[in-house]
C-alpha cells in the first residue's frame, strides 16, 4: 500500500520534458524578432492561411506533447550534423580545395524581395568554382520511408520539402551571386538509421518563387 501511495506522488517526467520543449520552442521565436511580418521558409508549399498566420505576432499556442517530442527528436539530428560539419576539416576531401570551400550551418537566408527568411541546414560553397549545393536534413519514421523508397511509394506526394529546399537555394543563390546551385534533401531513417541523399531538381527553385 505504501509503494503505491509513493508512486503516485512521483514527478511526471513526461510532462517535465514537454515543459522543457514548450520553453525551447518559445525560445526559438525570438531568433526571428527582427523579421516579424515575413513569410517562413520553412513553410514553403503551405496553405497561404497558414503563411498569413505566421507573419502575424500571435502568442505561440501550446503545442500536442507527441508532436513536440517528434520535433525535438528532428532538433537533435540536425544538431549532430551541424557540430560534425563544423569540426571537418575540407582537406580530408579528395575532390575539394579548401580555400576553394566553405561550408554553412543552421545559415539564416533571407530574400528581401519575396519577404522571406528562414534557417537553411547545410550549404556548400563553392566561390572558385562559382557552384553550391544545399542541403536539408529530413528525419522519418518506417511509414514516411517506405513511401518514399518502398516498392510502392506515394504516386502524388507533397513537394513541400522541395519548395522548402528550393527556398533555401534561391536565398543562398543570392547571397554569393550564383546561380549554379545543386538541391539535395538528406533522408535519416529514426528507426534504423538508414540515409539516402535524395537529388532535388534545381527547377523547383522557379516554383518556389512563384508560390
Amino acid at each position: 500500500h505504501y509503494m503505491k501511495e509513493l508512486r503516485k506522488t512521483m514527478i511526471n517526467i513526461e510532462q517535465i520534458y514537454n515543459n522543457y520543449l514548450e520553453k525551447k520552442r518559445i525560445e526559438n521565436r525570438k531568433k526571428y524578432e527582427d523579421v516579424k511580418g515575413w513569410f517562413s521558409a520553412s513553410a514553403a508549399g503551405s496553405c497561404f492561411r497558414k503563411q498569413l498566420y505566421r507573419t502575424m505576432d500571435l502568442e505561440v499556442e501550446p503545442m500536442d506533447i507527441r508532436s513536440n517530442r517528434l520535433l525535438r527528436l528532428g532538433t537533435l539530428v540536425h544538431a549532430d550534423f551541424e557540430k560534425a560539419l563544423e569540426q571537418h576539416d575540407l582537406r580530408d576531401d579528395a575532390d575539394s580545395e579548401p580555400d576553394e570551400v566553405q561550408i554553412v550551418t543552421e545559415h539564416r537566408i533571407k530574400i528581401p524581395e519575396l519577404n522571406v527568411v528562414g534557417h537553411l541546414d547545410v550549404g556548400v560553397v563553392n566561390l572558385e568554382g562559382e557552384k553550391i549545393e544545399v542541403y536539408d536534413i529530413k528525419t522519418a519514421g518506417a511509414w514516411k520511408w517506405r513511401m518514399k523508397f518502398g516498392k510502392n511509394p506515394d504516386k502524388n506526394p507533397s513537394i513541400n520539402y522541395e519548395l522548402q529546399l528550393a527556398t533555401y537555394g534561391i536565398g543562398l543563390g543570392n547571397e554569393f551571386d550564383i546561380t549554379d546551385i545543386d538541391l539535395y534533401i538528406m533522408w535519416y531513417n529514426k528507426d534504423n538509421s538508414s540515409m539516402r541523399k535524395e537529388p532535388v531538381s534545381n527547377l523547383y527553385m522557379e516554383e518556389a518563387f512563384d508560390y
